[in-house]
């Protein structure tokens, strides 16, 4: 009898709608897209953690920031969220016990969260991986974190090592492979895996699915990362217009640009182009505003009053 009240209980409970979470509805008065556009006097329709539509008449309204202006949550691509001031305000990267290794991270996360970025690539640390797994199950407050969970150099292995250690780096849950194609600027940028290791880190991270995103000073190894098919180069001070076939601007961008870099080209970049990075219905509920328009004014970016990531409000107010 109680196995048949049991079985006849979990059957009804299937038949039952699964909840929605709360609609919620915001007033904008400017809102840039993300994509180069900008919106004027709509409503944003947020149910599921998405942007269920664009509508003009929607109501009743939860969040009105007419008189702010509002952005995609904004995109940084590459971050180190581990690092942080210690109590002597030196900025370091571990050598505190993993309990307040965690805890610099967490405050990290929060930090840049409050800021406005709702989507963080950390390139990386261990500790990223527990922190992004907290946050995603919505215990921890802080940015949407893809991480590498380690960075591979010209000291981690032969071509046979590296490809193992990169099928261990996706077991153990990275999103992206980083890897240091060169040393750093104040050694010279000079490469210093051979272009054997480049295509064999690149090359797994590819069969594995993974994106690979190289630190490349000098124009050597940036080049080698090209020919590997690695899928990003970062830093790239030294790199020729042969390597990158493009031209650099000369001049600086202009404040739609910046916008947009931060939001649709970032989001692309990550491969999340059509999941985040713009205002525009079926995409993430990440919402920035803003006191004053970064068109008019770009240090109108510090002065952020309002954010919201995947549908939830973490900051809000004056």
């Amino acid at each position: 009898m109680p196995i048949r009240v049991a079985v006849a209980l979990f059957a009804a409970l299937a038949l039952q709608p699964v909840a929605q979470s709360p609609r919620i509805v915001i007033a904008v008065g400017t809102a840039l897209d993300g994509r180069g556009g900008v919106l004027r006097n709509t409503r944003l329709v947020i149910q599921d953690g998405k942007i269920a539509a664009i509508d003009p008449s929607a109501s009743p309204i939860d969040y009105d920031l007419r008189n702010r202006t509002v952005s995609p949550g904004w995109i940084d691509t590459h971050v180190h969220l581990n690092w942080h001031f210690d109590d002597q305000h030196k900025s370091v990267s571990g050598g505190e016990p993993a309990d307040q290794a965690a805890l610099f991270t967490a405050e990290d996360a929060w930090v840049t969260l409050q800021g406005g970025f709702t989507t963080v690539q950390s390139v990386g640390a261990a500790i990223d991986g527990p922190v992004r797994d907290r946050i995603n199950r919505g215990v921890l407050p802080g940015p949407r974190v893809l991480t590498s969970l380690r960075q591979i150099n010209n000291r981690s292995g032969d071509p046979d090592a590296l490809r193992a250690l990169v099928r261990q780096t996706n077991q153990d849950g990275a999103d992206v492979i980083k890897l240091f194609a060169t040393s750093g600027l104040g050694a010279g940028g000079d490469q210093t895996m051979t272009d054997e290791q480049i295509q064999a880190v690149c090359g797994e991270a590819k069969a594995q699915g993974l994106r690979s995103v190289v630190h490349a000073i000098g124009d050597k190894g940036a080049r080698a990362s090209v020919l590997a098919g690695c899928t990003a180069i970062e830093r790239g001070t030294f790199v020729t217009d042969e390597t990158l076939d493009y031209r650099v601007k000369e001049s600086g961008e202009k404040p739609m640009d910046v916008i947009v870099s931060a939001t649709a080209l970032s989001a692309e970049s990550l491969g999340l182009g059509d999941r985040i990075g713009a205002i525009a219905a079926g995409y993430a509920a990440d919402i920035v505003a803003t006191a004053g328009n970064p068109l008019d004014d770009v240090t109108a970016v510090r002065r952020v009053r309002f954010v919201m990531k995947g549908g939830k409000v973490y900051r809000s107010g004056s």
